[in-house]
């Protein structure tokens, strides 16, 4: 008892002693480090030395200083407490472990070289650039081994890294052009990641900066359970490429953020081309190549411009398989109640919230690839999908599918034969459901079958309530267009001639839906005809050949001659946008069958090449109306059979 005593007093006293020292001696103590001076080799022909590489670096850790040469084979990255930085002249650090200058091999370099306008630079600067640039990465692995000597492991803050797999793996990188992941010809395994990347991307062709980039040949990557956030200008999160690779997500939670830099002068994309009337400059998901990307029970948002793209892809590919995923330009978060969202979806037990942001598509097929949607919720505030050149296609299925725009659903340009299949599901828009751009020496002739599906088009301006519109194409006309030009013939459509050169018919085909939205065909620069079929439906509206006038947001007129400029972000919304006129048909024919029960409604005079009508269909009109049909200019009843030369109007 005595001796227990004694302790008791030996502590007390001890613990008296500690309790008036300062509290500074148990905490660590910050530590500085300044980068004083930084040389590069001036290969970089751009206007800034960003994209130059590295040769030496001067810096001051804790009042020391040390020069330290890069070799010209090693790469320089800074790491301060696992955290990687930009290496600045001038910047200093606070740090408590350690700040590193990493020195890692170099990989194969990637050659860009740009010349031209580069209206998708930041500040739209004119300028031709090249540059050769190589992979920095926490986790490099190639050919089935990690290459330690590439990869810059003290940015790895936690988790376990093998030449196999990566588990529990936190990586955060406030510096551009740094990758977290880069996987080359390999088989690999990521699980629970925590990834964060503020800084710009280097390149979403070749995926130079993004989160996890995939390629080379036949590379297998599986992720599961991962959460990566970047922002930054296209610092993109998911990226595969190379030959028949292929990227697995599943139960992951992904938001990129647009980047707000204004001195990224890069010769590469930068921004969205201004043909697809959008603005923006980030892409969650890029797919290139032969590459397939697998998105399953997962969300996918980025704030502006694209979460699901694909772009310079191998006909034929199938580039994206995505099944129950909440994708949606906008803004993520965790579900706060009583908060309304324009979206929910519960991930790994984490209910999140989704707010549709201003500008940006969900997901784009190019290139001839086919992407494959089961259901999943998707949502806009320009475009649900892209369809661009070449075959490229889309298929969606699932009866939980749900698909809202405040613009326009789903757009064809440049296509060359794409097909769009919805089956099952619901769509919701507010101008104009399917909307096709096509022009002389730039055809789009797609091909649209609907079956199943609900569509709404829910807006209530001039412009809006359209189905399905062939549209004279209104692409600026390249990707370093300064911007577009509204033609005169807006002004006086009588100047319009019918034209030789006849391409391929357009084709619209609906079965079993029953929706109000009027179909237009108003392309007058090639003789191109809209086939239009109604199985077992209804439809209200107006079906007709018609002439197209842009307005803008408020419905006014835009005057022909009026130069709209690709550098002007606040006119982006401009494309695609008109109201139509019912017109007898110069080179723009609709041919409409209907068949299977189907009743077309007419709410207003409706211009038909050719009418195909069976037994069992009817042509109606609204309340308090009825339909009045002529054929050739003569009065007739509305009767099974084949008729030219139709005009459907409605009187009281």
């Amino acid at each position: 008892m005595q001796f227990k005593k004694k302790v008791i007093g030996l502590m007390a006293v001890v613990t008296l002693l500690f309790s008036l020292l300062p509290t500074t001696v148990f905490a660590a103590a910050n530590k500085t480090f300044t980068i004083n001076k930084v040389v590069y080799d001036g290969t970089a022909d751009t206007t800034t030395e960003k994209f130059s590489t590295i040769t030496s670096v001067t810096y001051t850790d804790e009042g020391v200083q040390t020069t330290l040469p890069v070799s010209s084979d090693k790469l320089a990255t800074l790491t301060v407490d696992g955290v990687q930085y930009d290496i600045v002249e001038g910047k200093s650090f606070q740090y408590k472990k350690d700040t590193v200058i990493n020195l890692t091999a170099k990989d194969e370099s990637i050659h860009q070289n740009v010349s031209g306008p580069g209206v998708f630079l930041v500040g739209g600067l004119d300028m031709t650039a090249s540059i050769d640039y190589y992979f920095r990465a926490a986790a490099f692995i190639k050919d089935g081994s990690l290459l330690k000597d590439y990869s810059v492991s003290k940015a790895i803050k936690s988790g376990k890294v093998t030449d196999t797999k990566a588990t529990d793996v936190t990586i955060n990188s406030k510096g551009s052009f740094f990758n977290g992941f880069y996987i080359k010809g390999s088989d690999y395994s990521i699980t629970n990641l925590d990834m964060t990347l503020l800084g710009d991307g280097g390149d979403d062709f070749n995926g130079w900066g993004a989160g996890i980039t995939v390629t080379g040949l036949e590379s297998n990557v599986e992720i599961d359970n991962a959460k990566i956030n970047t922002k930054g200008i296209i610092r993109t999160a998911i990226w595969a490429g190379g030959e028949k690779s292929t990227i697995n997500v599943k139960n992951s939670v992904i938001q990129a953020f647009a980047g707000d830099s204004t001195d990224l002068i890069v010769p590469m994309l930068v921004r969205v081309p201004w043909a697809l009337g959008l603005e923006g400059n980030i892409r969650a998901t890029n797919v290139l190549g032969s590459a397939t990307a697998n998105y399953s029970d997962s969300i996918v948002v980025s704030e502006s411009w694209g979460a699901l793209s694909t772009d310079s892809g191998v006909s034929g590919t199938d580039a994206l398989f995505v099944e129950n995923v909440l994708g949606g330009i906008g803004y993520l978060e965790v579900a706060q109640a009583p908060k309304k969202y324009d979206a929910v979806k519960t991930v790994k037990g984490v209910k999140y919230g989704l707010t549709i942001a201003n500008s940006g598509y969900v997901t784009y097929a190019d290139a001839g690839v086919v992407n494959h949607y089961d259901n999943v919720q998707f949502y806009a505030p320009d475009y649900i999908q892209i369809l661009a050149s070449k075959t490229s296609s889309a298929y969606y299925t699932g009866l939980q599918t749900v698909c809202v725009s405040k613009r326009f659903g789903a757009m064809w340009h440049q296509n060359q034969g794409g097909a769009l299949s919805l089956i099952d599901g619901s769509w919701t828009t507010s101008d104009i459901m399917f909307l096709c751009k096509s022009t002389k020496g730039n055809t789009a002739t797609p091909i649209l079958t609907v079956d199943r599906t609900k569509l709404s088009i829910a807006g209530k301006d001039s412009y809006s309530g359209v189905l399905y519109q062939l549209l004279e194409s209104d692409d600026a006309g390249g990707p370093f267009a300064s911007g577009y030009t509204i033609p005169t013939t807006e002004n006086d459509w009588s100047t319009i001639a019918p034209v030789e050169e006849v391409t391929t018919t357009a084709k619209a085909t609906f079965t079993d839906i029953n929706t109000t939205g009027n179909i237009y065909n108003s392309v007058y620069t090639v003789n191109q005809a809209l086939d239009v079929t109604l199985k077992n439906s209804k439809l209200v509206g107006i079906i007709s050949s018609s002439n197209a006038n842009h307005v803008d947001e408020g419905g006014k007129l835009i005057p022909g001659g009026t130069f709209i400029s690709a550098n002007d972000p606040t006119t982006y919304t401009f494309a695609g946008r008109v109201v139509n006129k019912a017109s007898k048909a110069v080179n723009n024919g609709v041919n409409l069958t209907l068949k299977s029960g189907t009743n077309w409604v007419c709410s207003g005079t409706s211009y038909i090449n050719t009418l195909t009508i069976d037994k069992t269909s009817s042509i109606t009109a609204p309340k308090g109306y009825k339909v009045v049909m002529t054929v050739g200019g003569k009065q007739t009843a509305v009767k099974a059979g084949i008729s030219t030369d139709v005009v459907v109007s409605i009187v009281k």
